[in-house]
């Protein structure tokens, strides 16, 4: 059974009662997969509400938004339950898609893009996972205006992308990202078994939250595999 904990800018999922031997187990990957999967249908039918809202006074602005859903959902089809690579420079444009669908229904929520770095590959809808992350828990229970940013550049050895929010924050000390399984520990699971990466977390209470995915310069992109198929590894 799943303890659900909430704090600040993430959900903590408790699946040590079924690690073997410490490492996270397939059946881990494939039910944290399916949460993925309900957060997924919840963004799209808010999406669709927020399209029809806007066919009602801004019919530009709705055909602009459906092209971005009908963007979003194929992508999604494709990736969801996927367990692989993709090009930065694909991953953006549909990370762009989603933002312009949030940005229309959370209008207090500033978006921006910095990039500065494109060559490299990393784990499908790893940056849309994060966005959805801070957007969902980064702003309860305040009223100021949000901000969240994507920045991305590249260091002598690593390949970086930074999602950071100006929200609640949290306190990282009651956070082990190798004992509990939820957003951020199925993302930093992705990244250190399919890029040999990393991802940092970093927070401060009233302040906001950092994250980075950070990816070696010699990663060879090796391609992945579905989540439903056995781990016989």
């Amino acid at each position: 059974m799943k303890n659900q904990e909430s704090r600040g800018g993430l959900i903590l999922t408790d699946f040590t009662t079924r690690k073997v031997n410490n490492k996270i187990t397939q059946k881990d990957i494939v039910d944290t997969a399916s949460e993925f999967d309900k957060l997924d249908t919840h963004f799209i039918f808010n999406a669709l509400n927020t399209i029809k809202c806007a066919a009602l006074s801004d019919s530009d602005k709705a055909c602009s938004l459906i092209n971005d859903i009908g963007v979003y959902i194929r992508y999604s089809m494709q990736n969801i339950r996927k367990s692989r690579c993709v090009a930065f420079k694909e991953e953006i444009k549909y990370v762009k898609s989603y933002i312009n669908l949030q940005q229309s229904r959370f209008p207090g929520i500033d978006f921006t893009c910095k990039i500065n770095d494109i060559d490299f590959s990393l784990p499908s809808m790893s940056v849309i996972f994060l966005c959805e992350n801070a957007i969902r828990h980064g702003f309860k229970g305040t009223e100021k205006r949000g901000s969240i940013e994507i920045n991305t550049w590249h260091t002598g050895r690593y390949h970086v992308v930074q999602i950071c929010d100006n929200g609640i924050g949290f306190n990282t000390d009651f956070v082990d990202m190798d004992r509990r399984y939820g957003t951020l520990g199925y993302i930093k699971y992705q990244i250190e078994n399919l890029c040999n990466g990393q991802l940092i977390l970093d927070s401060i209470n009233e302040q906001g939250t950092s994250v980075q995915i950070k990816i070696p310069l010699n990663y060879q992109n090796q391609g992945g595999k579905d989540l439903n198929e056995n781990d016989n590894s």
